[in-house]
């Protein structure tokens, strides 16, 4: 017996299995695209805008008519060092600088792939240290990298610059081969209200990055072809205890010697000349390597540079008539200030214009084999400075002279105290070789402001002097 129910229409005309996967296909598609839409909204307001390396692959594409023949990668060893000007100057060439901060050299050579394509490039420059080797790429300034560059580039090279990311052998065998989405998660202004409306206004006030960048760093200059610096002067006295200590003989990392590798590889069969420059250091920081593994770790990197066909100087080799950076033309213990790299790349211009002069270049630098003779060429005391402990159950404060001298040098001691009154300095502790100085807590706590000075034993040299305050 039929039933006398009145089918419904959705009963009269049965929803097909395409229909249903074409409307689940549909919302799934919708949700994406709000997530993507989303995504990018945050992107846009916690992303720093105006980054180095934003201003500078915004200024390369305002540069696609220019002949540049000399390229400059790296990281910040370049991005702050290299001066184009100042190579140009000597050189008589027209250089651009892709270096940009903790730049990996994946990324280096996706810079140097990408301007050899655009121009017609006669060689490549590239400042390294050893932490270039030793320590693991910066997954955020690989992030920051890939979207820089995308922008401005045809579909192809966005999804190749994606790829480089993704499929590093690193990056894909964990989360970062999709995290790499939310690049705010790795470059970010924070969450505080009043610095997401400032990044979203600078957005919309300064079309061009470069504009921002003066605002979001003052300090910061950016001069052109893609180079930037800093001009502040490093204060020794004040990174004494954390600058000293690092010296940079730790093993080279395999992942950063095959890419460094494909670099070279690249430039040498590209008929590209590599010129691969050591950055220059403090004297102090190059006199700590008196007994470590670092010369030997630096020579293994000349040979391996040379064999793959590229040029190695180490600009802390250099001799002291031909190059060495004043104290104040570092802006920290690693890079150089404004004139500093002005400094370098004239010394780096003119060893280039000799050698493809054919010239012999060797006799304004040492070899490693000279290791003696290079140590010798510094001054007895370099660095000097202090430790001290609070002994309460004594009532003393026991003072710890350090010092980064010559080989084979003795040195003396002086302490003085200054006398907050009248600003003078009342000498507490004559010359002598022990480094130690005790001296008796006051009731109460206090703060000493100590002096000291160091010097070969028994010479009349100007002394090394530090200053620093006493807390108890």
């Amino acid at each position: 017996m039929r039933s006398s129910r009145e089918k419904t229409p959705r009963e009269q005309r049965p929803v097909s299995r395409g229909a249903k996967i074409a409307g689940n296909t549909i919302k799934v598609l919708l949700f994406v695209g709000l997530l993507v839409f989303v995504n990018a909204l945050i992107t846009l307001a916690l992303e720093p805008y105006g980054t180095a390396a934003e201003v500078t692959w915004h200024d390369y594409r305002l540069s696609a008519d220019e002949d540049i023949d000399t390229l400059i990668i790296g990281s910040s060893f370049s991005q702050r060092n290299a001066d184009p000007y100042a190579l140009d100057e000597v050189l008589g060439s027209n250089s651009f600088s892709l270096s940009t901060p903790a730049q990996s050299f994946s990324n280096g050579l996706a810079a140097l792939e990408t301007a050899a394509k655009d121009h017609d490039i006669k060689r490549a420059v590239v400042f390294v240290g050893p932490e270039s080797f030793q320590t693991e790429p910066w997954f955020n300034a690989q992030v920051t990298f890939m979207q820089a560059k995308s922008q401005g580039e045809s579909i192809p090279d966005i999804l190749g610059n994606v790829g480089r990311l993704v499929f590093d052998d690193v990056n894909f065998a964990s989360s970062k081969s999709i995290t790499w989405m939310f690049p705010w998660c790795y470059s970010s202004v924070g969450y505080d209200a009043q610095a997401i409306r400032d990044n979203i206004q600078n957005r919309l006030n300064y079309p061009n990055p470069i504009d921002a960048a003066s605002v979001v760093d003052p300090t910061w200059h950016y001069m052109g072809k893609g180079h930037g610096g800093y001009e502040g002067r490093f204060d020794r006295d004040r990174k004494w205890l954390t600058e000293v200590s690092i010296t940079n003989d730790a093993p080279f990392l395999d992942k950063n010697i095959a890419d460094f590798t494909k670099l070279l590889d690249f430039a040498e069969s590209h008929g590209i000349e590599l010129y691969v420059g050591i950055a220059p250091r403090p004297e102090y920081a190059n006199l700590i390597h008196q007994e470590d593994g670092y010369r030997d770790l630096m020579a293994w990197l000349q040979t391996f540079v040379e064999e793959h066909g590229g040029v190695y100087y180490d600009f802390n080799l250099t001799r002291p008539e031909f190059y060495r950076p004043e104290e104040d033309e570092f802006s920290d213990s690693q890079h150089l200030n404004i004139e500093g790299g002005q400094h370098l790349c004239r010394a780096l211009g003119t060893l280039i214009a000799e050698r493809e002069a054919g010239k012999d270049v060797s006799s304004h630098l040492f070899s490693y084999d000279d290791w003696d003779a290079y140590l010798a060429s510094y001054r007895a005391v370099e660095y000097v400075y202090f430790t001290y402990e609070l002994k309460y159950e004594d009532r003393i404060v026991e003072v710890t002279a350090h010092s980064i001298s010559r080989p084979g040098e003795t040195i003396e001691y002086k302490y003085d105290v200054l006398n907050p009154t009248n600003d003078m300095l009342a000498n507490v502790r004559p010359y002598d070789t022990d480094p130690v100085y005790r001296f008796a807590m006051h009731e109460g706590h206090g703060d000493v402001r100590l002096c000291l000075s160091a010097r070969p034993q028994g010479s009349t040299e100007a002394t090394r002097v530090f200053r620093a305050d006493i807390f108890y």
